[in-house]
């Protein structure tokens, strides 16, 4: 959502005071002896789910962090009545009642986290949208549109403006500069095809999305590795999970120590490609150690507020319903030290903590971001689990908002530059991408000029050293100062 938004609906919220008739009711729902054991199989009388109906409504705005935000997208009172007049005479069974309540829900909450146990699979409020392409590339040619490759158009249609509106999405620019457009939509159905211009184009899924890892490199297996592609310089993180090899774990502060070496090594670098393709997440502290090594800086910017309620482990107040907030400081890219360009590979497979890598990777202020969609998985969190008293039924919603500006669940952090590409293409294009651009590359003119200049800061300690050699008094002194002039030139480069 965006911060707008977060702060009308949490920040700015005003403390209530909740019936103390209905927290009785509702206080057994959260037990935790209550909650644990399956959800059994019975069959309920009409007036039996009629009130566990009616209990689960009434716990969503005093249990749910998600209210507040889907309240102003959904009729909560409307579905209630007709849940309650849809109830048959001669009563249901505890998992039909589980389903009609999820698939009144579902069209209108989207929450990965959100979720009613007792199904294979359990049922959850997770509805991710997906980009799907026709293959097609455009440029812009005055107010219309010309295909340049890929699709069933042969390149040079020309294809009115109108006919692509909400289906354009920005790639890597030609090798001359000319900013390019995939062809497609970005959605939670599933499309089959788009006509343009009379023709049907068929759709598939963004390929991107099915690269998990770093491709066709034989490193799967690999939490993380570092390596070059045609000289450049790669840096791969397939996951954050606390999976140490032993020789990461034998070394002072196992993988978090090896994260802010493996960001060190890169920060003389002009180009660095970070992959995070398919990186499920783990441990947060993971990427903000490898971009604290390379950039000095690294900030997850977002906000936070927590449900305080009688009904959530935040709740205190036995009677007051309110929101705890907490906001981190606005991400200043001005203070990162990196000054090469950084481009982070993403797709749908990035989730939780892998997302939050890209947010620290927003602290490079030269960062751009390639790929697809990310899996938009977190926006609440922290569940409680809770359980119908009639039905048995139970379920889990998280009491507390983790926001970050623009962030919508399911939908996930959009790049810079869409690719619609697998596998060993991805770093194919980049390539490209980086020469056409004249980026420079480890061996070329930037690190041969940087050379030079750290060769000449040095000559004077090193001929100090030869110069004093045996006369320990002089020696100290004078390398004092000849210490604080290389440290100045230093920091100059």
């Amino acid at each position: 959502m965006k911060r707008e938004e977060f702060n009308r609906l949490y920040q700015n919220a005003e403390p209530y005071r909740a019936d103390p008739a209905l927290i009785r009711r509702l206080k057994p729902l959260c037990d935790p002896e209550f909650t644990k054991g399956p959800d059994p199989v019975k069959t309920l009388s009409r007036e039996e789910a009629a009130e566990d109906i009616g209990l689960f409504f009434d716990l969503l705005p005093l249990a749910y962090a998600g209210y507040p935000y889907f309240r102003e997208r959904a009729d909560f009172p409307g579905i209630r009545r007709e849940l309650t007049e849809g109830l048959d005479a001669d009563g249901i069974s505890s998992a039909e009642l589980r389903s009609r309540i999820f698939e009144a829900l579902k069209p209108v909450i989207n929450d990965t986290h959100f979720a009613f146990d007792g199904a294979e699979p359990a049922l959850r409020f997770h509805r991710p949208f997906l980009a799907y392409f026709t293959g097609l590339t455009v440029e812009k040619r005055g107010e219309d549109y010309l295909s340049c490759e890929g699709g069933e158009l042969d390149a040079g249609t020309v294809i009115p403006a109108a006919e692509l509106e909400d289906r354009l999405f920005p790639t890597l620019p030609a090798p001359d500069g000319s900013e390019r457009w995939l062809v497609g939509v970005f959605t939670d159905g599933k499309p089959e095809s788009l006509s343009i211009c009379g023709t049907v184009l068929p759709l598939h899924r963004c390929r991107t999305d099915a690269t998990v890892g770093i491709g066709g490199m034989g490193r799967e297996n690999s939490a993380y590795s570092d390596w070059t592609w045609n000289g450049i310089p790669i840096s791969i993180d397939t996951d954050f999970t606390p999976r140490d090899n032993a020789a990461t774990s034998a070394q002072p502060g196992g993988r978090e120590a090896q994260q802010r070496k493996r960001g060190e090594k890169r920060a003389a670098d002009p180009v660095l490609v970070w992959s995070l393709l398919g990186n499920r997440g783990g441990n947060s502290e993971y990427p903000r150690q490898f971009i604290e090594g390379l950039n000095r800086y690294a900030n997850w910017e977002a906000d936070c507020a927590i449900l305080c309620s009688p009904l959530t482990e935040a709740g205190e107040d036995e009677k007051t319903v309110s929101w705890e907030v907490y906001k981190s400081p606005k991400t200043d890219p001005s203070q990162g030290r990196f000054s090469g360009r950084l481009f982070v590979l993403q797709n749908k497979g990035i989730a939780s903590s892998g997302e939050s890598a890209l947010k620290y990777a927003a602290s490079v202020k030269n960062a751009v971001f390639v790929g697809s969609a990310t899996a938009g998985c977190g926006q609440f969190g922290d569940v409680l689990r809770y359980r119908l008293p009639n039905s048995g039924i139970s379920f889990r919603m998280g009491f507390k908002v983790f926001n970050m500006d623009g962030f919508e669940e399911g939908k996930g952090f959009l790049p810079d530059y869409w690719v619609d590409l697998e596998g060993d293409e991805i770093y194919s294009v980049i390539e490209d991408y980086i020469k056409a651009r004249g980026f420079d590359l480890p061996d070329g003119e930037w690190h041969a000029g940087m050379k030079k200049r750290i060769e000449e800061a040095s000559k004077p300690f090193l001929d100090a050293l030869n110069a004093y050699a045996g006369k320990a008094d002089e020696k100290k002194e004078t390398l004092g100062r000849l210490a604080s002039r290389i440290a100045e030139a230093v920091r100059e480069l």
